[in-house]
């Protein structure tokens, strides 16, 4: 057995501002969509069971079983590794080697290779050791290291990389002066939240949880809290784009009904003004719904926004940036344990009882 698909419950209702209920609706069945190694169990259709030894890894609605590649080290004896399935280095991962997969990557080592890309989760036992090849205008760019996967990262410590995953990203002791693109960062472990965050780019979904973020020396720590809010504001753009066309195409039609109400009424005039007044009926229609969506999205931004925080359990200090929507703010003194979320539609920093 590789996973176990659970039953729909029915969701608990909600209430209201105003005291009425909110009904919640009903969970949907999840529809399997096996991996490769993997079939529905032919004795229980709520369990999937690997077809072939390998690798678990877990899928949206599903799983799959990988190769397995295993290796004791990648340096220039070895070469570069590319691999469908799942890969496991039992050393390090040495300078400008590459590893690249479609399943999970192990790693017991230290990672120092240019680049580590994984279709799944990467688990890094020891740490991440890249190198800045240069720094201008106080921009980290030009990375010797990019550690990059469609699910989750996992390290000790991560200095000077380009970190970029779908999921979480987490360093048990410390995030050093990174480049880090992901779902949610924790320094430290949920049990012991005791990293430090050092300097560096942030650009998150949900926020991060850490020990120390910022240092002394206030190393500039830009945190940009709008991953997941920058697309809806991209397609909110776009359709203000569209609507402004409409309206462009709707005043050119009421130009040209109003030149057409000063000439002489002929038949085949009233049969063009009567096509023209249709057209400009529609294209209001089109603004209408444009401007619904444009609405929706507005409700979509704003509820994203809410779901935003940074937690820090000892201290926080100067030189930090935080960015949520266009506020930006700036810490210019050092807190003891904080919370930055939103409060009423802005940027908050409170104090944080654990």
């Amino acid at each position: 057995e590789v996973i176990r698909r659970r039953p729909p419950t029915k969701g608990i209702d909600g209430v209201s501002v105003r005291g009425d209920i909110t009904l919640a609706p009903p969970g949907q069945q999840v529809e399997w969509k096996p991996g490769e190694g993997t079939e529905i169990c032919p004795t229980d259709v709520d369990v999937l069971v690997a077809s072939r030894d390998g690798m678990p890894r877990v899928l949206d609605a599903g799983a799959a079983v990988d190769e397995v590649y295993a290796v004791k080290k990648v340096d220039l004896s070895t070469g570069h590794v590319q691999f469908k399935g799942a890969v496991i280095i039992n050393g390090d991962v040495t300078e400008n080697m590459k590893v690249i997969a479609g399943g999970n990557i192990f790693i017991k080592g230290m990672a120092e290779g240019s680049l580590i890309e994984s279709g799944g989760d990467i688990h890094i036992g020891g740490a991440i050791i890249g190198h800045q090849f240069s720094a201008q205008d106080n921009t980290l760019e030009n990375f010797s290291t990019v550690v990059r996967a469609a699910g989750s990262i996992q390290c000790t410590l991560a200095q000077y990389a380009r970190i970029e995953c779908q999921g979480d990203f987490q360093a048990t002791k410390q995030i050093n002066h990174c480049d880090v693109n992901a779902r949610s960062v924790i320094a430290g472990t949920e049990d012991k939240l005791n990293g430090k965050i050092v300097g560096g780019r942030f650009y998150l979904d949900f926020g991060m949880k850490a020990g120390i973020l910022g240092a002394l020396s206030e190393s500039a720590l830009q945190i940009n809290l709008n991953r997941r809010v920058d697309p809806v504001l991209e397609k909110q753009q776009a359709l203000k784009q569209n609507i402004a066309m409409v309206k462009q195409e709707m005043e050119q039609i009421r130009q040209s009904l109003e030149q057409m109400k000063q000439q002489e009424r002929s038949e085949a005039a009233l049969e063009q003004m009567k096509y023209l007044v249709d057209d400009f009926e529609a294209q209001k229609a089109i603004a209408l719904a444009l401007i619904e969506d444009v609405k929706l999205l507005e409700v979509d931004r704003l509820s994203k926004m809410t779901e935003v925080l940074v937690l820090v359990k000892q201290q926080m200090f100067a030189g930090i940036e935080f960015k949520l929507g266009s506020e930006i703010l700036p810490v210019k003194r050092e807190y003891g344990p904080s919370k930055i979320h939103q409060v009423e539609a802005r940027l908050s920093i409170e104090p944080w009882v654990s």
